[in-house]
């Protein structure tokens, strides 16, 4: 495919195809860097029109962009085959591997920060009435109870396993109020200002926490997921 590329682009691709495949083999390791320089090369030769008019045009980011999705696509297609043959080995279904979302542990969080990370006494307030976490366990319903229990002490294992930084970020920006509500929005925009930060800044960097959080916790769920970055 190499050759059927020439001029500019061809010159393009020939430059920047083998240090994308290494960025994305350095990614995912267990995928030969030469197994991404061919996806990348195919993903390349089927738009090399779109992909020569973005050169024209000095939007070459952006083909940088696209050929790094098909790195990431083929990375993420490994791991969810790796994932499948594990769990046929080991006699359980792929689907019952659990993920957590940023979204879902930024929910669990301020539950868990008002029982001081105490798992018992946080099932134990979700079960008299609406946690932290917008749960409320019924009494009639114990498996919910017992379900919620495992969900908390999986998020507060690897809560204890981040280093002391992010433990103290997570907790300071989750132990406040919601930020969907004026006392909330107030009362961050405060704490960020006490570190010298921006409201931005704080937010952002809570995100990078919650996110290292998620990848102690297995990362993100590669059976849902949409390849993103893929068009």
């Amino acid at each position: 495919m190499t050759e059927e590329i020439s001029g500019p682009l061809g010159e393009w691709l020939a430059d920047r195809v083998p240090k994308l495949a290494a960025l994305s083999h350095r990614r995912f390791p267990q995928v030969p860097a030469e197994d991404f320089e061919q996806e990348i090369w195919a993903r390349a030769y089927h738009r090399k029109a779109k992909h020569a008019k973005w050169l024209r045009e000095d939007n070459d980011g952006l083909i940088w962009k696209d050929l790094k999705a098909a790195g990431t696509r083929l990375g993420h297609e490994d791991a969810r085959y790796r994932r499948a043959v594990k769990a046929a080995r080991d006699g359980y279904r792929s689907i019952d591997e659990a993920f957590y979302s940023t979204g879902l542990l930024a929910q669990l969080l301020p539950a868990l920060i008002a029982a001081g990370f105490d798992v018992p006494l946080a099932v134990a307030n979700a079960s008299h009435q609406t946690d932290a976490a917008g749960v409320h366990i019924r009494a009639e319903d114990p498996e919910s109870q017992g379900n919620y229990q495992v969900i908390l002490m999986d998020v507060c294992n690897a809560y204890k396993r981040l280093n002391e930084h992010n433990r103290n970020f997570l907790k300071v920006y989750y132990g406040a109020p919601e930020e969907d509500t004026d006392e909330g929005r107030w009362e961050r925009h405060k704490i960020a200002s006490s570190m010298g930060m921006t409201y931005d800044a704080f937010r952002q960097k809570a995100h990078r926490a919650l996110r290292k959080l998620q990848r102690e916790l297995g990362g993100e769920d590669p059976w849902r997921k949409q390849d993103r970055e893929a068009a």
